[in-house]
C-alpha cells in the first residue's frame, strides 16, 4: 500500500487510575500508544496509514484484530518478548506515569519500511533514535515529531521524569518540519519560563507547537508567536489527545493547507478525543468548521 502517513511508535498497554473519581476508577491493559490514538481519526480523514511498531508476545490478539480491521490501515509489527506498558495516575488534565515494561527498539526495523507522504514520529520511551529520524527525512515530504519519548527517563520507582540530553534532542528536532512539546517539556528543554524566551531558544525554521491542556496552544510562524484557544469540552480522558492532534495536523499539511489552519484542525480533533475514554473512531463532524472557529481566536504574542 502506498501510504499517506507513517506512524512510528510503540503500541502500548496502559493501566489507568482516575484519581478524581470516587471511588478511584481503575482500568487494566487498555490499548494505547500514539499509533492506536492516531487510528481514532485516520479512517475519518481517509488517510492511508501505516503503523510501524513493536509489541511483545503478551500483546492481546483482540487488539491486533481490531487494528487489522480498520480501513486503509497497514500494520508493520516487530514481535519481541515484552510489550511497552505504563501506569497512568490521572487527575483531571494532569498525569503521573510509571514505566512497567518496554518493547524492542525500532530503529533497525524502521529502516526496512517504505516511505509515505508524511511521517509522525511519536516515541513513548526512547524506542527510536536519530537513525529513525534520518530515515524518515529521506523517505517523506513532511515529518511531525512529538518529543515526549525523547525527553523521558525513569527514577528508581520507575516514575517517568523529564531527563534528557539537550544537545541530542536538539539535533533530532532540527531534522523535522513540525514539533510538539507540552509546556512542561518546552520549559525543561529551553530552561525558560515565558513563551517569548522559550521560542527564542527553539529553531525558527520549523513550526514549534506548545500545548497547555485546556488552555490551548502556542506556536510560531517564523519569528512570530501566536496563540489559539481550545474549545471547551467535557473532558473524560486526555491521554492520546496530542497524538490525535498531530495526526490531524499532518493530514492537512499534506493537502498544502496553511500551518495555522492545520494546527487548528488538529486541535478540533483533539478536543473531540478528550471526550472519549476508549479507542474508537471519532464521530463524524464538520471539523474544518470547528477549526475555523478555533482559528478566529488566533492572537499575536510577539
Amino acid at each position: 500500500m502506498s501510504a499517506d502517513l507513517n506512524v512510528i511508535s510503540h503500541l502500548v498497554l496502559d493501566d489507568k487510575e482516575f484519581l478524581d473519581v470516587k471511588p478511584v476508577k481503575k482500568e487494566k491493559s487498555v490499548l494505547g500508544g500514539p499509533p492506536a490514538y492516531a487510528t481514532m481519526v485516520t479512517p475519518l480523514l481517509s488517510l492511508k496509514t501505516r503503523i510501524i511498531t513493536s509489541v511483545g508476545k503478551n500483546f492481546p490478539e483482540a487488539y491486533l484484530h481490531y487494528l487489522s480491521s480498520i480501513n486503509r490501515l497497514e500494520l508493520e509489527i516487530l514481535i519481541g518478548e515484552e510489550s511497552t506498558k505504563f501506569l497512568h495516575k490521572i487527575y483531571k488534565d494532569k498525569r503521573t506515569m510509571f514505566l512497567l515494561s518496554q518493547a524492542d527498539i525500532l530503529d533497525e526495523f524502521v529502516e526496512e519500511q517504505k516511505g509515505a507522504k508524511a511521517c509522525l514520529i511519536s516515541p513513548v520511551f526512547r524506542e527510536i533514535s536519530n537513525l529513525s529520524v534520518k530515515w524518515a527525512k529521506n523517505n517523506h515530504e513532511y515529518i511531525g515529531l512529538d518529543v515526549q519519548g525523547l525527553v523521558r527517563n525513569t527514577d528508581r520507582n520507575r516514575k517517568i521524569v523529564l531527563e534528557f540530553d539537550n544537545k541530542y534532542v536538539k539535533s533530532i528536532i532540527e531534522d523535522v518540519d513540525i514539533v510538539k512539546f507540552s509546556l512542561n517539556e518546552a520549559e525543561a528543554f529551553t530552561l525558560k519560563k515565558t513563551y517569548s524566551d522559550i521560542f527564542k531558544s527553539l529553531p525558527i525554521n520549523i513550526t514549534n507547537v506548545i500545548t497547555s491542556g485546556i488552555q490551548g496552544v502556542v506556536f510560531n510562524e517564523g519569528e512570530k508567536i501566536y496563540s489559539l484557544k481550545s474549545p471547551i469540552r467535557n473532558e473524560l480522558d486526555p491521554t492520546g489527545a496530542g497524538d490525535v492532534m498531530m495526526t490531524g495536523i499532518l493530514a492537512e499539511i499534506i493537502k498544502n493547507k496553511d500551518v495555522d489552519f492545520c494546527i487548528a484542525f488538529g486541535m478540533a480533533l483533539a478536543a473531540e478525543k478528550v471526550q472519549y475514554s476508549k479507542i474508537r473512531t471519532l464521530s463524524s463532524k464538520n471539523y474544518s468548521q470547528i477549526a475555523e472557529e478555533i482559528l478566529s481566536t488566533k492572537e499575536l504574542i510577539k
